[in-house]
């Protein structure tokens, strides 16, 4: 229950450290092999620009690059905080468990990437 927190408190301790790393990761080790062969984002691109706007504390970058990462971290913290909850014996339900909310946000996932292909100004921020 206490691993997480702990994780991230460590994270931001050593962020001086860790992100010219994660930098020097993203620029030379990790590239999509769709991007490259197609010219077209998937749905992962801007991922690991995302993540890097995150650890740098610019959110609006983040979403720009990809809503999908920042929003994943959001769901997995939802997910603990149900988690705690429920190990202090107080189980509450904060996320949706309808399939049908899930496919909805996988299809908006889905279209955003579409649009973002032929709209410049959804493009990724290199």
């Amino acid at each position: 229950m206490w691993l997480p927190p702990l994780v991230l408190i460590i994270g931001y301790l050593c962020r001086d450290f860790l992100v010219p790393i994660a930098q020097w990761a993203a620029d030379h080790i990790m590239f999509c092999v769709f991007h490259k062969t197609t010219g077209l984002y998937c749905m992962g691109c801007g991922g690991t620009r995302s993540m890097m706007a995150l650890l740098h504390g610019d959110i609006p970058r983040a979403f720009h690059n990809n809503p999908a990462a920042p929003l994943l971290l959001v769901v997995l913290f939802l997910v603990y905080i149900e988690k705690c909850a429920a190990a202090l014996g107080k189980p509450i339900k904060i996320l949706p468990r309808k399939l049908a909310f899930w496919m909805t946000v996988l299809a908006i996932q889905f279209i955003w990437n579409l649009i973002r292909n032929f709209v410049p100004a959804m493009l990724p921020i290199e």
